[in-house]
């Protein structure tokens, strides 16, 4: 950003709200519930929770890449 004669760096972080983001915490919400991935696993066992939630998003990831 260039303010007079100087150039700072923009410390703002990019917007995240784009149709596809919103798209992928979809369809990362409806594979978790349909699962059965819930806060309750999260409790219990955060290691099953962490490998679950992303292997959801992986897939959810290759389904937003399969639709381009």
């Amino acid at each position: 950003e260039l303010r007079g004669e100087q150039y700072y760096p923009c410390l703002l972080p990019p917007e995240s709200d784009t149709t596809e983001d919103k798209l992928l915490k979809i369809i990362i919400r409806q594979m978790a519930e349909a699962q059965g991935i819930n806060e309750d696993l999260k409790a219990r066992d955060q290691m099953a929770w962490v490998g679950a939630m992303n292997n959801i998003k992986s897939a959810a990831l290759e389904i937003l890449r399969e639709s381009k």
